[in-house]
């Protein structure tokens, strides 16, 4: 299946990716970014189902407050639109520096996504020094 906001390279990427369990998933770099243009809504992918394509897995944030890691499907998320009518579109300029855990980490201390490089290399810190730090697991909404 083809998205407008999903290239074939990374695609492989996310398949290849598909083959891995949840616990294995936080330790890989996400290839993936989607945004809302014109709202709160970002989906930070880094795998998808390797028995169904069209289902995404990552961070997922729609601007409530609740950021969380979760199941997305790419062909109900092709059709959403923004408050201006604005469809999702791909960050072209997102390179993860970190891996998954961290955006997750730091996007549930901080209730929203962040990059903001303090709290990102902060939390990579914390379980550098600190291996056995608890941060949040993947859920299975």
């Amino acid at each position: 299946m083809a998205y407008r906001f999903l290239p074939d390279r990374i695609h492989r990427t996310l398949i290849s990716n598909g083959c891995l369990q949840l616990d294995q998933v936080d330790e890989l770099y996400p290839p993936l970014k989607l945004f809302a243009p014109d709202d709160t809504g970002i989906w930070l992918i880094v795998k998808v189902m390797k028995h169904n394509p069209n289902i995404g897995y990552g961070l997922i944030d729609i601007g409530q407050g609740n950021p969380h890691q979760g199941y997305i499907d790419l062909q109900l998320l092709g059709g959403v639109r923004g408050k201006m009518g604005l469809p999702i579109e791909r960050d072209v300029d997102f390179v993860a520096k970190y891996p998954q855990w961290v955006y997750v980490t730091a996007s549930t201390f901080d209730g929203k996504y962040t990059e903001n490089e303090t709290i990102l290399s902060g939390v990579f810190a914390l379980k550098t020094i600190s291996p056995t730090i608890v941060y949040p697991k993947p859920s299975l909404n």
